[in-house]
């Protein structure tokens, strides 16, 4: 029975239940969003890199680890990511590229590949190749919106849409929101706010739908390094908590 509730819980929640900061700013971006939404990751002007740890429901069989980098180059950034979830019963593993470039003073483009590997206990692995691209516009200096698309070529793996605002009502403050459409299920919607108050603090709280999701967290910044722990709370399955750490090549 519990291989069962285990195995239900990792097709249902996925790696994209979980809520994160968005890259609808020009402050509070961080390479794990933007490896997602390469269009973004022009945004990020020096090198950095970060690994992500995350424990859905406090359940070791379904956890999360991510690796991102992002490399600028002229006009644009390049980014390289490794993501692993799940355990024995059902797990999955993907390696990651995508380029995202300055188009225009207002627009961003970005484009991505991915590689997938899913295994499910008894039934063996299938493999598959996704190709996810979008844009970014700058409508005002404090306020812009973007699109993105994740196409995966394995029938059996969603269709998604993500589009999203954010308007930054000061370097310390970002408010962002988020839909995101999966094939034939209802939309989803997330909505963060991300303040820092002094240069060595910030803080996010926010709130997720299908799965209701309300989350909050704190990082710490000291020279080249960010370091942040995130938790989120389902009403039926409980706390989800996750660890950051984010090096960047100058001082944030």
């Amino acid at each position: 029975m519990k291989n069962m509730l285990l195995f239900f819980a990792c097709l249902v929640f996925g790696r994209y239940c979980c809520a994160q900061p968005l890259v609808y700013n020009n402050t509070f971006i961080n390479p794990f969003s933007a490896s997602v939404r390469p269009a973004a990751l022009s945004q990020i002007k020096h090198t950095t890199a970060g690994l992500l740890a995350e424990q859905k429901f406090m359940l070791k069989e379904i956890s999360v680890y991510t690796m991102s980098v992002v490399m600028p180059v002229p006009a644009g950034a390049f980014g390289l990511m490794l993501h692993a979830y799940g355990g024995k019963l059902y797990n999955e593993q993907e390696y990651g590229v995508s380029y995202g470039r300055v188009l225009s003073s207002k627009i961003r483009l970005g484009v991505g590949f991915g590689y997938q590997i899913i295994n499910v206990y008894g039934y063996g692995k299938q493999n598959s190749l996704r190709i996810n691209g979008g844009l970014m516009y700058h409508l005002t200096e404090k306020f812009q919106a973007g699109f993105h698309i994740q196409y995966p070529s394995a029938k059996h793996l969603p269709l998604i849409y993500m589009a999203g605002a954010g308007y930054t009502a000061s370097p310390q403050c970002n408010i962002a929101m988020e839909f995101r459409k999966m094939d034939d299920s209802p939309p989803e919607a997330l909505c963060v706010l991300e303040y820092r108050p002094v240069k060595y603090f910030s803080c996010l709280l926010g709130a997720a739908t299908s799965p209701q999701l309300n989350y909050a967290g704190i990082s710490l910044i000291k020279g080249k390094i960010r370091a942040g722990v995130t938790g989120n709370y389902h009403p039926q399955l409980g706390l989800t908590p996750n660890i950051m750490i984010v090096w960047q090549r100058k001082e944030f």
